[in-house]
């Protein structure tokens, strides 16, 4: 579960912690600076302590401010930050029924479809290649989404998550 923790050192040495600390999926991830999650917040109307709801199996409340760390985390730029929002809000939707997929012994994740308005001011890809690499916007979003499930909600492979292959 993300908890607040103020690391000093060299960009290794943190990233080392992160990943020690099972504060990452397995990737390199972007240390989330005061600096860099302030300019997330500004992204959005909502305060840092709105709550979207609790995300499973922990229970754990999903604010602004977590969600604005696991999106600098994951590399999202601040205008990606609305989408990644109403990702997450879907995904905590009862309809969603995230808790089935956070437990599932098949490993399962979320698709994230963003059109019209929206995708344009998260700058997601939608031509040729928008699956695969230099589609940053949407390798960040859906990234970030994964990460609030795994970081916040404790969704961890071997733990609360019990998939065979993880």
């Amino acid at each position: 579960m993300l908890r607040r923790a103020e690391l000093s050192g060299s960009y290794s040495d943190v990233l080392r912690w992160l990943h020690d600390n099972q504060w990452t999926d397995g990737l390199p991830v972007v240390p989330p600076t005061s600096e860099l999650v302030d300019a997330m917040l500004a992204a959005t109307g909502s305060g840092p302590a709105h709550c979207l709801g609790a995300m499973p199996p922990l229970w754990v409340d999903v604010t602004i401010e977590k969600l604005a760390v696991v999106a600098v985390m994951a590399g999202c730029m601040p205008d990606a930050f609305p989408t990644v929002i109403a990702a997450t809000s879907a995904v905590l939707a009862p309809e969603f029924r995230v808790a089935s997929v956070q437990s599932s012994t098949s490993p399962a994740a979320p698709l994230i479809v963003v059109s019209g308005a929206a995708r344009r001011a998260a700058g997601v890809a939608c031509g040729t290649g928008c699956l695969g690499p230099a589609a940053g916007a949407n390798v960040a979003i859906g990234r970030a989404v994964r990460l609030a499930m795994q970081l916040i909600g404790g969704g961890q492979p071997g733990d609360a998550d019990p998939a065979t292959l993880g």
